[in-house]
């Protein structure tokens, strides 16, 4: 094949044939690796990485959920496969047949499943509709928007996915949808200037009010800051009081006020992740604590990028908060006693990132030998690292199934910057490899991502 020819070259009278990489792979095999990813990873993560794969991601098979009410009891969610849809201009005819043959339609979810005119008569058929996404639809507008709000009173989630609208009308959306208990916003890079702020906050603690039970705003990660503070925190904590999650990516502006208030007023929350890949967040102990001692639910956190959380709020978050699966607390000062606090308290733990941490040897050994429900790992960029890590990864890490990308990448300068460190021997990371294709473990992140879904 042409890609073959490619990779090798003549030395002489002998033949060289160059290690096969991912860019030699033939579109279809791509193709096959990028659908094993989830349909809202798909359209907001992958397709951005060059333009091969924007390409390619256009052309995948990807799955439509229709979940449909008889009598007003769910009969269910069908799956149908996207290659399995009618042409687009059928489509319409299809959803009201299905609205016709039940009483109507509670959800649409997919990607680029209608063009916006089929979706507006759409939403005049579904006056039940529960749940809808805004990549469902071609292009949508804000038209799109206000039919869905007209037609739709008892709207319960929403989620603005790839949609560059103006706050104001996110707003004005929010405002007349006052049953809605899930609101998501995610990675609409395409209009950088109006990322939401606090006013997003304070009209759906307004509106929603005790309603509201999720919130996520996910920027585009590591490139745009998110305008939100301690003043939007502070009235979701007045008004939402059963909130259980609240996702902020690039939320540099949150301070202990903040999670002060978040602590006091939603005692409920099950996943706080408050964090920020681009700048350095702005709370410290005091904000972790009060969260811990007054959030006793929690099962997901993720604090990063502070040098101001230590031991001391990351020892009182594992002592107050046993029911912890998910600990994400990259690039704090946490040593070897947060991980030995949160393997005693936290038996469930399943995800554990430490990346950039001051953690040694020891707290890799006792993650992997007394959190034996842990799956996922991040030791990257933690400098005291040495050759003992691998060593203890090798004898007990055969239940994981994902170590952090950043540790192999053999490529970078072997100093402190680097994702292994530098008393990390090449030979270690080579046993390292040969392990981990043999117990089938992923180098990926260690978050909520496929590799973990699947």
């Amino acid at each position: 094949s042409s890609s073959t020819a490619e990779s090798t070259a003549w030395w002489g009278s002998k033949m060289i044939v160059a290690a096969p990489s991912f860019e030699t792979l033939p579109d279809e095999l791509v193709a096959l690796v990028l659908g094993l990813v989830g349909d809202r990873w798909l359209i907001t993560a992958v397709h951005r990485v060059c333009r091969r794969w924007k390409n390619l991601c256009a052309m995948l098979t990807v799955s439509v959920r229709v979940g449909v009410f008889a009598d007003s009891d769910p009969v269910g969610d069908w799956v149908i496969p996207y290659a399995a849809l009618p042409p687009q201009e059928a489509r319409l005819a299809w959803l009201e047949g299905i609205a016709t043959r039940f009483q109507s339609i509670h959800s649409i979810t997919g990607v680029n499943v209608l063009d916006e005119e089929s979706a507006k008569r759409v939403l005049e058929l579904c006056p039940e509709l529960r749940e809808f996404c805004t990549d469902v639809v071609v292009d949508m507008t804000p038209c799109t928007l206000d039919a869905l709000r007209l037609h739709c009173a008892k709207l319960e989630s929403i989620s603005f996915a790839v949609f560059p609208a103006p706050e104001s009308e996110l707003i004005r959306f929010i405002k007349g949808c006052r049953s809605l208990s899930r609101i998501e916003w995610v990675e609409c890079d395409d209009h950088t200037d109006e990322l939401p702020t606090d006013a997003l906050l304070l009209t759906a603690a307004e509106v929603c009010n005790h309603n509201l039970n999720t919130l996520r705003i996910l920027p585009y990660h590591n490139q745009y800051l998110l305008s939100i503070t301690d003043t939007g925190i502070q009235a979701l904590a007045r008004r939402c009081k059963h909130l259980s999650e609240l996702t902020l990516r690039e939320a540099t502006w949150v301070t202990d006020e903040g999670l002060i208030a978040l602590a006091n007023g939603c005692t409920e929350l099950v996943v706080l992740r408050i964090y920020s890949d681009a700048d350095a967040t702005s709370y410290t102990d005091i904000g972790v604590k009060a969260v811990a001692c007054k959030c006793q639910k929690l099962a997901h956190v993720q604090f990063n990028n502070t040098r101001a959380v230590t031991d001391a709020g990351l020892t009182t978050l594992a002592a107050m908060c046993p029911h912890l699966s998910s600990v994400l607390v990259e690039s704090t000062r946490a040593t070897d006693e947060s991980v030995r606090a949160f393997a005693k308290h936290c038996r469930g733990l399943e995800r554990l990132d430490v990346c950039g941490t001051d953690v040694s040897d020891e707290a890799v050994l006792v993650a992997l030998t007394e959190c034996t429900q842990l799956m996922a790992l991040g030791v990257s960029f933690c400098k005291f690292l040495t050759d003992l890590a691998i060593e203890h990864i090798i004898a007990h890490g055969s239940a994981l199934r994902v170590i952090d990308q950043h540790f192999i990448d053999v490529n970078c300068p072997r100093d402190e910057f680097s994702g292994c460190p530098p008393g990390i021997s090449d030979s270690a990371l080579t046993r390292l490899k040969d392990f981990c294709l043999m117990s089938k473990i992923e180098f990926s992140v260690v978050d909520d991502g496929p590799v973990l879904a699947t």
